[in-house]
């Protein structure tokens, strides 16, 4: 990215935003997998033993998720992006 002209500041927003639009992805689709999936796997359970079913409704623990999995994943980030930076453009072509 440093090669085609980007500055140290577009570098680090570019890999923060692949990162925020990964964990966002991820979140889309594994969200709703995950709340299908484990009602269908308490009711499985619940209908062999004796409970009564209720479906757990989780609203805090889903709206705390999304941000910190956005969080998380640009701390992840930020490292590769910091070694991004650092490197000088002249080495990294000559070596390709």
């Amino acid at each position: 990215m440093r090669a085609l002209g980007l500055t140290p500041g577009q570098v680090r927003v570019t890999i923060a935003w692949q990162a925020t639009t990964l964990a966002s992805v991820g979140l889309l689709l594994g969200i709703p997998l995950g709340i299908a999936l484990a009602r269908t796997v308490w009711r499985v359970v619940a209908e062999r033993t004796p409970v009564q079913y209720v479906p757990p409704v989780a609203v805090l623990v889903l709206l705390l998720v999304a941000p910190v999995a956005v969080i998380v994943a640009n701390m992840l980030a930020a490292y590769p992006s910091h070694r991004a930076v650092r490197q000088h453009i002249g080495a990294v072509l000559r070596t390709e």
